[in-house]
């Protein structure tokens, strides 16, 4: 009868270790590779009883001590993590706090957890459409007024981030990061809760408008991009004083101009200019940045 009753008592007590275990009081973690990785252990890892439930490893940040540069935006993915759990861990995203790291004290932020897959995008085909302009002088018609026009739609398949509907973490190998608007003059710590746990060994992010720099002209005597990537050709410009250093004179007839970008500031692709233009004289036909006939003028 003393036997049963202890059997009866230790089976009682391992089905509360097996119930309680579930829960996230006693999961623990374990820092790796210069604390860039984190496994999660249930029970405390004891053997027997406990073990590794998943792993995090920062995938965002070159260290822990990284500032990340971000644009400012909306639902900008400031960091992420590689996850890879060996089930389905379920509420496993925990809340967010945010510390700006310039007074210390947390902050309220609103964001969204979104995972690396497959996005579907429909895109617009686009043709160039010119006018028939009549030249006097020699009689004859040449192009012009040229605009690209839609024409159709396609669908485009690519890699990128999509919203995560769920706090859960899937089963097996993800990457996963944090969305939230980024503002002008954030400095940001991001401490996210995994598995019930906070991961203190975090990161930090800060607003940049250099993120996504294609070319940046100072025009400093010459007409080079100061990152070295698209350097433009002078056609009759000269310098000037400007706002910031140095700027570019033009007489009519003057342009400067790059037959072809590297970047992805061609076609249908969004883009951001932006500059200082002071007009001389009043005039209809005046522009900073054009595309014609495969050439950008400016």
């Amino acid at each position: 009868m003393k036997k049963l009753l202890m059997f009866l008592l230790i089976g009682m007590f391992m089905i509360m270790i097996s119930t309680v275990s579930a829960a996230e009081w006693d999961n623990s973690l374990r820092y790796e590779k210069e604390d860039m990785k984190v496994t999660i252990e249930n029970a405390f890892g004891l053997p027997f009883f406990g073990g590794d439930l998943g792993t995090a490893e920062l995938k965002s940040h070159k260290s822990v001590n990284h500032i990340l540069k971000v644009a400012p935006g909306k639902d900008v993915v400031t960091m992420y993590y590689d996850i890879n759990f060996n089930k389905i861990y379920k509420d496993g995203l925990g809340e967010v706090e945010f510390i700006d790291v310039r007074s210390g004290e947390i902050i309220n932020k609103d964001y969204h957890f979104v995972i690396w897959g497959t996005i579907i995008e429909e895109k617009n085909n686009y043709s160039i459409v010119c006018e028939e302009v009549y030249i006097a002088s020699n009689n004859s018609y040449s192009q012009g007024n040229c605009e690209s026009v839609i024409i159709g739609t396609y669908l485009e398949e690519k890699e990128g981030w999509v919203k995560l509907n769920t706090n859960d973490i899937p089963k097996g190998e993800v990457r996963i990061g944090l969305a939230t608007d980024v503002n002008l003059g954030d400095a940001i710590d991001g401490v996210w809760t995994i598995a019930g746990k906070k991961i203190k060994k975090h990161a930090v992010w800060t607003a940049s408008l250099n993120v996504g720099l294609v070319s940046y002209y100072k025009f400093e005597g010459d007409v080079t991009d100061s990152l070295g990537v698209n350097n433009l050709t002078d056609v009759g410009s000269s310098s000037a004083d400007g706002i910031i250093n140095l700027s570019r004179t033009y007489a009519s007839g003057d342009y400067l101009i790059k037959s072809s970008f590297n970047g992805e500031v061609l076609g249908a692709n969004p883009r951001t200019l932006c500059g200082w233009g002071y007009p001389a004289v009043n005039d209809d036909y005046q522009h900073l940045y054009s595309k014609q006939f495969g050439y950008f003028f400016s």
